[in-house]
């Protein structure tokens, strides 16, 4: 060989060494390395490992890392990925097994696994401060009865008929079409309770002490339901470890009345509502946490930040340091707060991000000169950015602390979808199948209180999660949710009308079928006893007629006029069929 051509041959490898565009494996994971010193120490490049060869070096000639420069200037994004290893990532290590936790391993009835979110110190909570309203109104009703206090198995039968009406999707239906008594109702409704019962108990309904509610609504917006939220949230933590998959995204609750922190969001079905924030696991549906979201709350124990970033570390407190995945939306995310989820509290992130971020490269924003189908990665050494075309003019970009390569889905087949397109898409719907399965059965009734729309939001979330707890503590469960929530409502409703069922002022048919439902035996013995010579009015006759006789079954007082004569052997014979 000439020494023209070992010149020739020598200044070609000397450009190669130079090029950053085409460098081979060996050089890019050396490269590679540098580069992570680099990021540590940017300080000095003195400190750099080097061999006595690569001293000689002139600093312009060491082979650089092909990089893609964020817009704030600062932020570098390599354009290769780091060379995989054999060794489990730490982030991938799941610290605590999903399933029911040990507060409610025990639950295995429909009640007991609601009981688990709605405790009876919380319903008797709302026993208590229903009580003293009823108490400041029933001066306004005549008849006593009609405004008499409540308790905590009549609480848990109103529950339960808003349950029954979810079932038959019947929630925002008028009351008279429910507890119509010519064919057209639901017998089981006016066998439990009254109408105006019903609609009086809803009415009545108040989760805090009235008498204390303006001084502490100076410092919190939700000081009407705050007691009963916050116990409920916690019992949800309590109760069960959601999977590997979470999601946080946001809740509408329908409401267009007076309240201070109603929110308009077009996108949504409702439109007006109140908003609530919720952690859910992306599987199963399970929601772990919640908060709603009240704009800026007065000075005081309740204020806080309302970004994104601070809603998100508030909400994954549930999951902190146990290596879940966290699959977010564009509104949540930001590079800063991937960073600090991944190195302070071990949860991975996949979220969409929005266009304007400063950390991202203009070449991931930019389409033009992109065909349809194309990605375009960027890689730091926890994070990896994608920006992928899936029409003309349009890129969706995502970012990612749980993928750390270039993969593309083989199963998307000619759309070349990156994987981390398909896990989040995979991922991203636990808040919206929490918002179908609550859609579905829902309890909510028409209604003019913001508290009451709170309310029946947790009722909601308690069905499914209570559903959830009730499948994992009875393995041979195959029950669909209709009639898990069927179930749920008749034992809700079975103690209060036990106790209806003895009661001697209602027809002996509307009495005849409490005994039914409730279970008891239509052999009914009389509580009170009549002093012989007593005279009253009969039960039957429109006219003021008294009269001494009565019936030894009910101990209603009945005239000669609508009363049957029997001998006692016929009457014995009655009785014992």
């Amino acid at each position: 060989m000439s020494w023209e051509k070992q010149q020739e041959e020598l200044r070609l490898l000397w450009e190669e060494l130079n090029s950053v565009e085409e460098l081979d494996d060996d050089e890019l994971e050396l490269a590679t390395e540098d580069d992570v010193i680099e990021q540590r120490d940017t300080d000095s490049e003195s400190e750099q490992d080097c061999d006595d060869d690569d001293e000689n070096i002139p600093p312009e000639k060491i082979p650089r890392i092909p990089h893609f420069l964020g817009k704030n200037g600062s932020t570098k994004w390599r354009k290769h990925c780091i060379k995989k290893t054999c060794r489990t990532r730490r982030e991938n290590i799941i610290v605590r097994l999903p399933g029911v936790r040990k507060y409610a391993k025990n639950a295995l009835s429909e009640e007991e696994c609601w009981s688990l979110f709605f405790t009876d110190a919380m319903l008797t909570e709302i026993v208590e401060n229903t009580n003293l309203f009823i108490g400041n109104v029933s001066q306004n009703y005549t008849r006593t009865r009609a405004a008499k206090p409540t308790d905590l198995v009549e609480i848990k039968a109103l529950f339960g008929l808003l349950y029954l009406a979810g079932t038959i999707k019947s929630s925002r239906l008028n009351t008279k079409e429910i507890w119509d008594r010519e064919g057209t109702g639901v017998e089981r409704f006016w066998a439990t309770m009254s109408e105006q019962r019903f609609r009086f108990l809803l009415n009545c309904l108040r989760f805090d002490d009235l008498s204390t509610r303006d001084e502490r609504k100076k410092i919190d917006k939700l000081a009407p339901i705050r007691t009963i939220f916050d116990r409920f949230v916690q019992n949800c933590k309590n109760a069960y470890c959601i999977g590997v998959n979470a999601t946080i995204d946001e809740k509408l609750e329908a409401f267009r009345g007076r309240c201070g922190f109603k929110q308009y969001i077009p996108s949504k079905p409702n439109k007006y509502g109140v908003k609530i924030f919720a952690l859910v696991d992306a599987s199963t549906s399970y929601c772990a946490n919640l908060e709603i979201y009240v704009g800026q709350q007065p000075e005081g124990p309740f204020r806080m930040n309302n970004s994104p970033s601070s809603v998100v570390l508030r909400l994954v407190e549930p999951i902190s340091g146990t290596n879940r995945n966290l699959t977010c939306d564009n509104w949540f995310t930001s590079i800063p707060l991937v960073v600090e989820l991944l190195k302070l509290h071990s949860i991975t992130f996949v979220g969409t991000i929005k266009k304007n971020k400063r950390e991202l490269p203009p070449e991931f924003v930019n389409t033009r000169n992109r065909d349809i189908c194309t990605s375009m990665f960027g890689f730091q050494e926890d994070l990896t950015v994608v920006s992928y075309v899936p029409k003309k003019y349009k890129n969706v970009i995502l970012v990612s602390s749980l993928h750390h390569d270039d993969a593309i889905d083989k199963l998307t087949q000619d759309k070349f979808k990156p994987e981390i397109i398909t896990y989040y898409n995979s991922t991203k719907g636990g808040v919206d199948n929490l918002d179908k399965l609550c859609a579905t059965y829902n309890v909510a009734r028409n209604t003019r209180r913001w508290p009451m729309v709170v309310l029946y939001a947790l009722l909601n979330i308690a069905g499914v999660n209570s559903q959830l707890i009730y499948a994992a503590n009875n393995k041979q469960y195959s029950m669909i949710r209709r009639l898990y929530l069927k179930k749920l409502a008749i034992e809700l409703t079975k103690p209060y009308l036990i106790r209806r069922s003895c009661e001697t002022n209602v027809p002996r048919a509307v009495r005849d079928r409490r005994q039914e439902y409730a279970g008891t035996s239509s052999n009914f013995q009389p509580t009170e006893q009549i002093t012989p010579g007593t005279r009253k009015r009969c039960f039957f006759c429109v006219k003021d007629s008294k009269t001494r006789f009565f019936c030894k079954k009910c101990n209603k007082f009945v005239c000669l006029s609508h009363l049957k004569a029997l001998c006692e052997p016929c009457l014995d014979s009655i009785g014992n069929q």
